[in-house]
């Protein structure tokens, strides 16, 4: 035990030397003188044992020690929890376990100080990561008295952890009913957890139910909208699809990049190109960014109208020069021809590299950066904060 830790645990226990007089006195009334005195005597031996156990760095006997000499009644029940608190703050949970089970094997303490040592054990327990434990004493708590909110924040993050989503959403719930505050968008990303394992068991209705419950919750819910768009795509309802997906422009036009594939896959399916390329030409008026201009150009060049799709890459990039642009542009002027294609096949290998390295997702809130779609942060474990950067370089 670390010197710091053993002049804190002494600091903290030097009440004992006062509750063993107070112990005394309380106690030895209509006893011998000699009782008295053996009583006197026991209790500071204990005490000293205790102390040469902590100077002995032998903690776990020098807790046992004070323990059985400070008795748990009314005067004393802080000072084991202000000791409990102690360890689990350096990190030595199991001590701190130890006499929270400890307080709560005690008979006499009041109803009030019970549910505290039960909600201090089970955040032992939670940080212990014995979570099955914690789970256990948090819902007994939920049973026995009015809801905490500290309570069910921790059972949330247990059930997040065991991907438990059917008690999360209920947690999540009852959070929602007590206002907490940002839990609607929370609420809403573990319908959508529901909503994907009910799509794999093939659940396929009862996910849409999940799905646009969570819209209900919260309708800037840009994850429920693309998965809703997933499911009637690949039920073939292709018309369906295409509302929900034209519906997340309105939500947040920084998934506009997310929308693009699936978009064009369920108009084509459709065999409605001329409507797909004046809702993109639509999308690049309202500046929705270059990933837009990309898909019409790559629609022209599909299409054989390389030169079209030229004349929409430099438009672009007069207005917003950006390496995807760029890159594009230069496939091109290859395809197309030009008298010197080994120069401009040493400046799209560059480019392609710098495009292929840069970053495709950042988190609005820390910061983070990926290249896939993450709905909650990896760092800072916000939901629906990382979004689409929409040049790759990351600018």
């Amino acid at each position: 035990m670390s010197p710091d830790i053993l002049f804190a645990l002494a600091v903290t226990l030097i009440p004992v030397a006062a509750m063993s007089g107070w112990y005394y006195r309380g106690h030895a009334r209509g006893k011998s003188q000699s009782s008295r005195e053996r009583l006197q005597g026991q209790l500071a031996r204990n005490y000293l044992d205790g102390l040469r156990f902590l100077l002995d760095d032998k903690p776990d006997r020098a807790i046992e020690t004070f323990l059985r000499t400070l008795e748990v009644d009314e005067d004393t029940i802080e000072t084991h929890f202000a000791l409990a608190n102690l360890f689990r703050r350096r990190g030595e949970v199991s001590r701190a376990i130890r006499i929270h089970q400890n307080l709560i094997s005690r008979a006499g303490l009041s109803t009030e100080q019970r549910i505290t040592a039960v909600r201090e054990l089970a955040i032992d327990y939670y940080r212990a990561g014995l979570l099955d434990r914690a789970e256990v004493l948090f819902r007994e708590l939920l049973d026995t008295g009015p809801r905490h909110n500290e309570d069910l924040k921790y059972l949330l993050d247990i059930y997040r952890q065991e991907r438990d989503w059917d008690k999360a959403v209920e947690i999540a719930g009852l959070l929602q009913q007590a206002r907490v505050s940002g839990m609607e968008r929370e609420h809403a990303h573990l319908l959508c957890e529901q909503a994907a394992e009910g799509g794999v068991d093939g659940a396929l209705h009862d996910a849409r139910d999940l799905l646009e419950q969570a819209l209900i919750i919260d309708h800037r819910c840009v994850r429920a909208r693309l998965m809703l768009a997933g499911l009637e795509r690949n039920a073939g309802q292709y018309r369906r699809a295409i509302r929900h997906l034209e519906q997340v422009v309105t939500q947040d036009r920084a998934f506009v990049p997310e929308i693009l594939e699936p978009l064009v896959a369920c108009y084509q399916a459709l065999g409605r190109t001329d409507e797909l390329h004046a809702y993109l030409a639509e999308l690049a008026r309202m500046r929705t960014g270059t990933s837009t201009v990309l898909k019409l150009a790559e629609l022209e060049a599909d299409a054989g109208q390389v030169d079209g799709a030229i004349r929409l890459l430099l438009t672009e990039l007069r207005d917003r020069p950006s390496l995807q642009g760029l890159d594009r542009l230069v496939s091109y002027l290859l395809l197309q021809g030009t008298n010197d294609d080994a120069a401009l096949s040493q400046v799209r290998e560059f480019t392609h590299r710098l495009v292929a390295t840069g970053t495709t997702y950042r988190c609005q809130q820390c910061g983070f950066e990926a290249h896939s779609l993450h709905w909650q942060c990896p760092g800072c474990k916000a939901w629906s904060t990382v979004k689409p950067v929409d040049d790759k370089t990351g600018d």
